[in-house]
């Protein structure tokens, strides 16, 4: 499910759907900066990456092993295959991309990490959201 930023919305998409969605990070190049800031606790050093219609700056955990994995078709598109693919392991915590134009796509941080299972039941649409197709209708 993604969930619109506003207007209590969301769309069902298939891992098929979203992985084809990150082809612009396919052939983007990563390079890891000395430059460091804290988020939610953790020590993280910026990295770019770059598409050729796409760019982030991502601020990535290097340090400490936060015991989490991605799914599959996170691990094989999009921005952590990016990181992989460039030899950075760690964690995204904070991400910003933006278009060819420099135009903001998308930003998102973490606030905070606590570790705990989490029943499949929290899982689910809050109350209030409509179902919509891919295009928002």
């Amino acid at each position: 499910y993604f969930l619109s930023n506003g207007g209590n919305k969301y769309t069902v998409v298939s891992s098929n759907d979203f992985s084809a969605k990150q082809t612009s990070w396919l052939d983007a190049a990563s390079s890891l900066n000395e430059e460091t800031k804290m988020i939610a606790g953790y020590k993280c050093k910026k990295v770019i990456i770059t598409g050729t219609t796409i760019k982030a700056i991502c601020w990535v955990n290097t340090e400490q092993q936060l015991n989490i994995s991605f799914p599959s078709f996170f691990q094989n598109s999009g921005i952590i295959a990016a990181l992989n693919r460039n030899n950075i392991n760690g964690i995204p915590m904070e991400i910003t991309t933006t278009d060819g134009n420099s135009n903001p796509l998308f930003s998102q941080s973490v606030t905070s990490v606590k570790p705990e299972k989490i029943a499949d039941s929290e899982f689910k649409i809050p109350a209030g959201y409509e179902k919509v197709n891919k295009e928002g209708k």
